[in-house]
């Protein structure tokens, strides 16, 4: 996206054919693994809650602090990369000596989500197009990970149960995990997230994206050159485009108009 354009306005014929343009908002989805029970069990998508989501907190002395907490807020918890919901809670206490039990509500912190949440770009937007990957990683942080989940044996080879791939990052100190100091698998963590570190320019592009077509005349070398660097970006006196299909017909002395489809940057 940020490469400089290679020109093609030599070649171009006519003027752009432009379609309608995109405002769509992206979410991208991760396949975490329902047969790991630390998901199936604690993993909601909070996608519906984002607007309840405040700033961060390190630890439990930090979510404490907390002063004048509005009850149905959401927080993580950075130090376990969980969200808490403050919330009213049922406590049942047992009198020792009778064994009597008895309820009392009262309104505290409790767990709603771990992390490893879906990612969003430009949330609220009436139509959402979902971004999806069958890879997800374990629970954990920089160096702790957990699952549980049955394996394979070796020893037993008819007790197996498929288990899905998981990424991991590895750290110094034979360590790794969900991230480290300069990357994260969280989609939106400030800085080190998979958005912001390798997907920043791009959402903004595809989220907004233009529509536009055009015939070329190219000759046998820059139609190579373009077939093989398809992935850059291009442009004519019209502006900077990227190349979603082309087509052409050859001929024994000659090419036919290359026909053109991609979406202006």
């Amino acid at each position: 996206m940020t490469e400089p354009a290679i020109d093609l306005d030599p070649y171009f014929l006519g003027v752009w054919e432009i379609g309608e343009q995109k405002n769509v908002a992206l979410k991208f989805v991760r396949e975490h693994d329902s047969d790991d029970l630390v998901f199936s069990e604690r993993f909601n998508d909070l996608s519906d809650r984002r607007a309840d989501i405040k700033e961060p907190v390190a630890d439990w002395p930090g979510i404490w602090a907390i002063a004048n907490p509005i009850e149905g807020e959401i927080r993580l918890m950075t130090s376990n990369n969980t969200f808490y919901q403050y919330k009213w809670i049922t406590q049942e206490k047992v009198n020792g000596a009778t064994m009597a039990s008895d309820t009392t509500d009262v309104l505290g912190w409790e767990e709603i989500s771990i992390g490893l949440q879906n990612g969003w770009h430009e949330f609220g937007r009436r139509e959402v197009e979902e971004i999806k990957t069958g890879w997800s990683s374990c629970y954990g942080n920089q160096q702790l990970t957990l699952v549980n989940q049955q394996g394979s044996m070796n020893a037993w080879k008819a007790k197996q149960q498929a288990f899905s791939p998981r990424l991991m990052i590895n750290n110094p100190n034979n360590s790794g995990g969900t991230q480290n100091a300069n990357f994260s698998f969280e989609y939106e963590k400030a800085d080190t997230g998979i958005l912001p570190v390798y997907w920043k320019n791009w959402n903004r592009f595809w989220s907004n994206r233009l529509p536009v077509s055009g015939d070329f005349d190219l000759p046998v070398n820059v139609l190579r050159h373009v077939i093989y660097n398809i992935c850059s970006k291009y442009r004519t006196s019209e502006g900077e485009f990227l190349i979603e299909e082309m087509s052409c017909e050859l001929f024994i002395d000659r090419i036919g108009t290359t026909q053109v489809k991609g979406f202006k940057v």
